[in-house]
């Protein structure tokens, strides 16, 4: 501002400069905010069949999404099921005819973007020759299609009040959505306190949570968005007073709670991912369930664009050659140790290059084409931490190169 009045700039044209912002301004005030109406406009499911194309916990993000669905020649709606505080996108209905619910399924999967198209049964029971748990909804808390009868009636949608936090906690919503298909991208954001540079707490996206202000007389926060497959972002704030020196296209206060955006831009060409949170038992090819969040992450991002080409990297904490619990060709037991496995000894890059293959097996399994993927096992040869280190168990990790999108 002060480099406008130094030039010697009159208050007319300082508007027409800053008119653009404030209109970017009004967007985002009007976009961020659903009404009650908006809210309140949501029917309950009949009985019937519906197919599922998005479910979202936060009412915004899908009505963008219905919008979004307008580009595919599909004129889509939002309803919710009784006593659950979710929002769901459809794009047909039928009160009893299965095979044209199943014919709007399959023509919807051949779209990249909605290959996870789903048929809700409300009310009648689901048909015995449909895929049990092959295809998984768009949501978390994890949603899943109807297995029994269930009586259907139709209610006014309750409106859900956010609790008063706790005394020195804040309400806040991470809303977090993927920038190419608005869909909502779960998983966590990390909350440090500015002035100390030390984590505070770890909190869920998409979702109502209870943050704790930082022991500080500024109460500044840094909140810091990395999720697996997208390119980090964070913002700094006030904890108890948001808005005083933020972008109002990034944060807004509704009833009580702070919304802080994020729209996330996917990793390009020439990045490296490393797979931190994928863990490999002792000795063995065979990864630990927990691992399974972060594969997910990756087969998301790698069905989301089929022009993605990726090399995996294996790494390993030194060079020591060692016995390898190993899977069988056939042998599909990605995450348990059976009697099954191979025990052969060999070197640490062949255990590295073994580990890299197990996740390639994976992502075939998923649905991913082979020809897609390469593997490289380098052993010890670049550890991040020295041995003795107390963080050495960093250096054994899967890194993903995208080789192209």
């Amino acid at each position: 501002m002060k480099f406008l009045f130094n030039k010697g700039l009159s208050s007319w044209h300082i508007a027409i400069i800053l008119l653009p912002a404030l209109l970017t301004f009004s967007f985002f005030s009007f976009s961020n905010n659903p009404t009650k109406n908006q809210s309140n406009s949501f029917p309950v499911f009949k009985k019937g069949m519906y197919v599922i194309v998005g479910v979202f916990g936060i009412e915004s993000n899908a009505i963008r999404y219905m919008d979004y669905i307008k580009k595919f020649n599909y004129s889509a709606k939002i309803a919710k099921k009784q006593g659950v505080d979710l929002n769901y996108i459809y794009i047909y209905y039928t009160p009893d005819d299965i095979e044209a619910a199943r014919q709007k399924r399959t023509e919807a999967r051949s779209i990249p973007e909605l290959h996870k198209t789903w048929i809700l049964y409300v009310g009648v029971t689901m048909p015995s020759d449909e895929p049990d748990g092959k295809f998984t909804p768009l949501a978390t808390p994890m949603v899943i299609e109807e297995r029994k009868d269930e009586p259907v009636e139709v209610i006014p949608e309750k409106v859900v009040e956010s609790k008063p936090a706790k005394p020195g906690m804040y309400n806040y919503i991470f809303n977090v959505t993927n920038a190419t298909t608005l869909k909502e991208v779960n998983g966590f954001v990390t909350i440090v306190d500015a002035e100390r540079n030390k984590q505070i707490q770890k909190a869920a996206t998409n979702t109502l949570q209870e943050i704790q202000a930082p022991g500080t007389k500024s109460k500044r926060i840094i909140v810091i968005c990395e999720i697996f497959g997208y390119l980090k972002q964070q913002v700094e704030l006030k904890i108890d007073d948001p808005l005083t020196d933020t972008d109002p296209g990034v944060i807004y206060v509704e009833n009580g709670v702070t919304n802080v955006k994020f729209v996330l831009q996917r990793n390009s060409k020439g990045d490296i991912i490393t797979m931190y949170n994928v863990y490999f038992y002792n000795d063995a090819v065979i990864m630990k369930p927990e691992s399974k969040y972060e594969l997910n992450c990756l087969l998301d991002m790698l069905k989301e664009n089929d022009n993605y080409t990726i090399k995996l990297h294996g790494h390993t904490n030194g060079n020591s050659p060692g016995k390898i619990i190993q899977l069988k060709p056939d042998d599909d037991n990605f995450f348990t140790v059976t009697s099954n496995n191979e025990e052969i000894f060999g070197s640490a890059k062949d255990l590295s290059l073994d580990r890299a293959n197990t996740i390639k097996r994976y992502l075939i399994a998923s649905g991913i084409s082979a020809d897609r993927m390469t593997v490289k096992g380098w052993g010890g040869k670049k550890m991040i931490y020295k041995k003795t280190d107390a963080l050495a168990k960093r250096n054994v990790r899967v890194e993903v190169e995208i080789l192209s999108e």
